[in-house]
């Protein structure tokens, strides 16, 4: 009976070992199917670099003209305006911003180009202008794209804008450049005699307010604390009375 049940288990061991054993043959021939058709995580990874490389390496010099200050009024909305330009021999040697103060920042491009612009200020609103597109293409030299913002303010004071433009790869969200650093925009929103009057008034009506407050507080003041006194005196003569019938 013993050798019965060792010689069971030794055949149990044994069918378990060559379980295991097909197993593995049979990973082993899936590894080595997917390295013959190319298929396997790795190779996929190193194609997806290639395309990457390849990708930046047909970049092309690129100009991107801006102004770093902006400045309008409270309420008044003002439009910030950039262009992106594929460097050629006439387009490197003209803007197409009109004006002073512009600037110009080197950036690679050859494909589709975006630029955001976005402010961590509550108080300024940036908005994409309807007919500007938030990606664009620039497919040779020469060709130029732009953007326009609108960019307003109900509150005076200095804000900082933050303006970033990207080349990606075909219509995927893979970058191929980015611009490094991105650029600060100084938005600087003065008073206007409106929005004076509008904070006189606001300051008028809270002092009314408070005023209102306090008088309505005097005008209920006599008849709280006579109210609280006559209470007080009743107790007192409550009390004067329970010590007098002898039950304190």
């Amino acid at each position: 009976m013993g050798d019965t049940e060792t010689v069971r288990h030794i055949g149990g061991i044994r069918t378990r070992a060559l379980l295991a054993l097909g197993l593995l043959l049979v990973v082993a021939v899936g590894v080595l199917s997917a390295c013959d058709t190319g298929t396997s995580p790795y190779g996929d990874q190193a194609a997806f670099q290639a395309d990457l490389a390849s990708d930046r390496g047909q970049l092309f010099d690129g100009r991107l003209d801006y102004r770093s200050q902006l400045a309008t009024s409270v309420g008044e909305p003002r439009t910030f305006r950039i262009t992106l330009t594929g460097l050629s021999a006439e387009a490197a040697s003209r803007s197409n911003l009109e004006g002073t103060l512009i600037e110009t920042r080197s950036f690679p491009v050859g494909g589709v180009e975006g630029a955001t612009l976005t402010s961590a200020h509550p108080d300024v609103r940036v908005a994409l202008l309807t007919d500007a597109r938030a990606r664009q293409v620039i497919a040779r030299p020469g060709d130029g794209v732009e953007w326009r913002w609108s960019v307003s303010s109900n509150e005076p004071g200095d804000y900082e804008l933050l303006l970033t433009v990207t080349t990606y790869q075909g219509d995927s969200d893979r970058a191929l450049a980015t611009l490094t650093p991105p650029i600060t925009v100084h938005l600087h929103v003065t008073e206007t005699w409106s929005y004076r009057v509008s904070s006189m008034l606001s300051t008028i009506l809270a002092w009314g307010g408070a005023a209102v407050a306090l008088t309505a507080l005097l005008a209920f003041r006599t008849p709280i604390v006579t109210f609280v006194r006559t209470r007080r005196i009743a107790w007192q003569e409550r009390h004067r009375d329970n010590y007098r019938d002898g039950y304190r």
